[in-house]
């Protein structure tokens, strides 16, 4: 096939590619919805790009299922392309923890009642040793998920680490457990977070398409 008749075909497979990948780290970490307005408008986004997919393989005298089973749903399921994703987005979150916005990002949330329904005792004498103590765990959780993602990366000692932030910020078991469920979630809600950014992209290259071929990036 020329690469000039090829490359609309291209764009499309890698677009529902995008499609696939975002959708299944979203469902497999089981990440919260950032942009509900954007994912409505996704099946109808995704419609379009099956249609010109299915015209542009016709034109081409490509099988449209052919290309489904031997190019999209391959390269949807591709381990290397969902880990480069993934470690996009993990080094994002390293390097969030020692930025400013990490504070911004868990201020005013750490004691809200309303969102966790507990509250974490002295939380105005303690408030730096609580935000501290979440830092830690946050660091520590996103090292767990890393390892599990990157097998050349050696585990954390969850157990051991958790035991000297206890100790060091002299936590009592629940003031633990509420802490590790804030930095959770923090944790959640940031990779939510970069990860919409990253499909943001996606989805205005998707919408410009509107404005005829030209328009469209080829990746």
């Amino acid at each position: 096939m020329e690469e000039k008749k090829g490359s609309t075909i291209v764009y499309l497979v890698s677009m529902i590619v995008n499609f696939m990948i975002y959708r299944s780290i979203k469902a497999g970490i089981q990440l919260p919805t950032i942009r509900p307005d954007e994912e409505e408008l996704d099946e109808n986004r995704l419609e379009g790009l099956r249609t010109d997919l299915r015209s542009e393989s016709s034109g081409l005298g490509l099988g449209w299922q052919e290309v489904m089973n031997h190019l999209v749903s391959p390269l949807g399921g591709n381990e290397t392309l969902m880990g480069q994703v993934l470690r996009r987005n993990y080094d994002l979150l390293e390097s969030l923890i020692s930025s400013s916005s990490f504070r911004e990002m868990t201020e005013g949330q750490i004691e809200n009642p309303d969102t966790w329904g507990d509250s974490l005792p002295d939380y105005k004498v303690r408030q730096e040793d609580y935000f501290a103590a979440i830092k830690e765990i946050f660091a520590l959780d996103l090292a767990v998920v890393r390892s599990d993602a990157e097998w050349e990366r050696e585990p954390p000692d969850l157990e051991g680490t958790l035991a000297s932030i206890k100790g060091k910020y002299k936590l009592d078991g629940d003031e633990l457990e509420k802490l590790r469920r804030r930095a959770t979630e923090f944790l959640r809600a940031a990779f939510a977070n970069y990860l919409e950014m990253d499909f943001q992209i996606v989805r205005r290259a998707i919408d410009g398409r509107a404005e005829g071929p030209r328009a469209w990036p080829l990746q």
